[in-house]
């Protein structure tokens, strides 16, 4: 039998930078009478690497019997199926695969994540999915701090396009050091402190 599935796939990304969390999602919850379902999705793999694949709940009810869930990866592809004895209701029909953006960007790179196969109780779903992206490399830079005026204290946000040692020198209006914090070694990414 045909199945008809309006717009089954979504994505949400946690945010543009290198290490960001990328969650492609798979809602079948309006089906009836769903056992099975394979997803195939091709990615740049210079970019983006499969850290996550799960069946969730969509509420806390949960399934008597979880479903059986497989994946295999090759080179930019990552393959997911699963099955269930009885239909999956619908607070059990979502089925997520989560990509970690690499944390070594040197410069912006813009992809995409795409599903090149997608069938539901043995019926072929016709999907033009594509969740383009856009990863920007950390800069080494130092922002301004927060709250500004501060009493007692404030943050001093700062990013590192390498690992580094990093120390902090905090100047009065005279210019003078009134604090040095040496925070250490740190590696890529964000703080704040």
């Amino acid at each position: 039998l045909p199945i008809a599935v309006d717009r089954p796939l979504r994505a949400s990304a946690t945010s543009q930078r290198p290490g960001a969390r990328i969650t492609v999602s798979l809602d079948t919850s309006a089906l009836s009478d769903l056992r099975a379902g394979e997803l195939v999705l091709d990615f740049d793999s210079a970019v983006l690497r499969p850290v996550d694949v799960a069946l969730r709940p969509q509420d806390a009810s949960g399934a008597t019997q979880p479903p059986l869930l497989t994946q295999r990866e090759g080179d930019g592809r990552i393959a997911v199926a699963f099955a269930a004895a009885r239909p999956l209701g619908a607070s059990d029909a979502l089925l997520e695969v989560t990509f970690e953006a690499s944390r070594h960007v040197s410069h912006a790179q813009e992809s995409a994540i795409r599903a090149s196969h997608l069938r539901l109780n043995r019926s072929k779903i016709e999907t033009e999915f594509a969740f383009p992206f856009r990863i920007e490399p950390f800069q080494t830079r130092l922002m301004a701090n927060y709250p500004n005026p501060f009493n007692p204290e404030t943050w001093i946000p700062f990013e590192l396009a390498e690992d580094t040692d990093v120390t902090v020198r905090v100047y009065g209006l005279d210019g003078t050091i009134v604090r040095t914090l040496d925070l250490g070694r740190r590696s890529i990414g964000e703080y704040r402190r």
